[in-house]
């Protein structure tokens, strides 16, 4: 209180109180005080003072690209500007000129700068927010069109970021992508498949480099391969017109989508984008093996890579002479316990029985309910507690 008073009407006085709350000797709360029971004609010097303290380590700067001949609060800030200067007080133009510099297409672009920096943060908890408002943005009538473009010019920028950074970002594309038929339709008539195919192939060549220089891999190895791929493949189905894409789109991608389904070294990643790949090239050449042939004569004529020919030469060996699965044959043993003999009565004449058998598989109730019929045990086929079997699998 007595700072305060010393303080009142005393420039001087005043000054050496704010210098003694900015050096942190006193506590700013003597100049709120004396601003709100001692006012004076030097309240702006303490108000100053007061902003000063409190803005000091947490100062975000503005940067007014269209106001460099206005006075800011900076200005004032610094004691540049007085409240009591009546130039200063004057009432802004009732209509701001537009300059043509004003769209030149540098500052045009800065109006989504912050986007990519919040989709791509270090911090997940920013990607998080950045994701949701792109989901927000899609849902609102009208306004799919400006997610699905923001999400178009993200593609690129996530091909350069690092993995981790990209979560959220084809979380929010698979969110806005599979909304519906309709906007996989455009995105297909745009291309956008044939652009992502691209990507991905030249994603595996810069894995199948690293794989041949045997630099050092993590776990995130392929990461980012996954997740164009999955974007690919949602593009590609769960629409309506589902088969007439997957034809017409063949002769942009079979060879590429063939090439890049060749990998030697193996992760989590890498692995799911193999299987998703492979899957959707059986789909692709499903009803034309001859279409898959000639991908892979083709890919054999471009590649030098021993281990990649030889994986292709098997993929041709494949469709020439596909192999039938056998099914392996064996007999089953049946154990009967001496308290079920009552029961069974020395029955159960077809004992080895043969894998084959009718009845027989592929579930444990399958084979006790076989048993049953052969003893004429009705009853039991529908108790499931009421009969053990414990059996051998014999060769």
């Amino acid at each position: 209180m007595l700072l305060c008073r010393l303080s009142l009407e005393n420039e001087k006085g005043t000054e050496k109180l704010c210098e003694l709350v900015l050096s942190g000797k006193i506590s700013g709360t003597v100049l709120a005080r004396s601003l709100n029971t001692f006012p004076d004609s030097l309240w702006q010097k303490k108000f100053r003072g007061l902003l000063k303290n409190q803005l000091d380590c947490r100062r975000v700067p503005i940067a007014n690209r269209c106001l460099d001949d206005c006075l800011t609060f900076g200005d004032w800030l610094s004691g540049k500007l007085d409240f009591s200067n009546s130039n200063s007080s004057q009432a802004p133009p009732s209509k701001k000129p537009r300059l043509r510099t004003d769209t030149t297409p540098d500052t045009s672009k800065e109006h989504d700068a912050w986007l990519w920096r919040c989709l791509f943060s270090p911090w997940i908890a920013v990607r998080a927010a950045a994701a949701k408002i792109i989901v927000a943005v899609a849902a609102q009538p009208g306004h799919l069109g400006a997610a699905v473009s923001v999400l178009l010019r993200g593609l690129p920028m996530a091909s350069v970021a690092p993995p981790a950074m990209t979560d959220h970002f084809f979380r929010a594309a698979h969110a806005v992508i599979g909304g519906g038929p309709s906007i996989k339709a455009r995105l297909y008539a745009e291309g956008l498949h044939v652009w992502l195919i691209r990507v991905i192939y030249k994603e595996c060549k810069r894995m199948h480099e690293e794989e041949q220089q045997e630099s050092r891999m993590d776990h995130s190895f392929g990461t980012l391969l996954r997740s164009y791929v999955e974007l690919l493949c949602l593009m590609l189905t769960g629409s309506g017109v589902e088969t007439m894409k997957l034809k017409a789109a063949r002769d942009h991608i079979l060879v590429p989508l063939f090439q890049s389904t060749i990998f030697l070294k193996r992760t989590r990643a890498v692995e799911a984008s193999r299987c998703s790949l492979e899957r959707l090239l059986r789909r692709i050449s499903a009803k034309d093996p001859l279409m898959l042939m000639r991908a892979a004569v083709q890919s054999l004529d471009a590649i030098e890579d021993l281990n990649t020919q030889a994986h292709i030469v098997s993929v041709i060996l494949d469709v020439l002479n596909p192999e039938q699965k056998e099914e392996e044959e064996f007999h089953i043993q049946i154990e009967k316990d001496p308290a079920q003999e009552d029961f069974l009565q020395g029955r159960m004449t077809g004992n080895p029985y043969k894998s084959t058998d009718v009845g027989l598989g592929p579930l444990m109730r399958d084979i006790k309910n076989k048993i049953c019929r052969d003893t004429e045990m009705i009853a039991l086929m529908e108790d499931d507690n009421g009969m053990e079997v414990s059996f051998w699998q014999l060769s």
